[in-house]
């Protein structure tokens, strides 16, 4: 989940993020932010552990890396990798073992 801040704004095709989301000066906030619900699950204690992974070519990585620790900051359990690449599937199919073994290993 990357929104909730309004640098990701910059980087999603506008219209698809309204027909989602609706507008960025309402979504702030609302219960349609996916990082507002989540800082909210955090201070409640129901925000299961969170496993984020970006590229550190990403346009994204610095605000992905400010989600990380803002919801730490909250009290969520955040794990977060940085590493080499950029916004592609290459990336992600090259991590999903590493992302199923986090998975599994966490619910053991």
């Amino acid at each position: 989940v990357v929104i909730g801040n309004q640098g990701v704004l910059g980087h999603a095709n506008s219209e698809y993020f309204k027909m989602i989301f609706g507008s960025f000066e309402e979504l702030e906030g609302s219960s349609r932010d996916p990082l507002a619900e989540a800082i909210r699950a955090a201070d409640k204690h129901t925000l299961p552990e969170i496993f984020l992974l970006c590229g550190t070519h990403d346009v994204l990585c610095r605000e992905n890396r400010n989600i990380a620790t803002v919801l730490r900051e909250h009290g969520a359990t955040v794990d977060w990798y940085e590493v080499d690449g950029n916004h592609t599937w290459n990336l992600w199919n090259d991590y999903l073992p590493f992302m199923l073994k986090w998975i599994v290993d966490v619910n053991t």
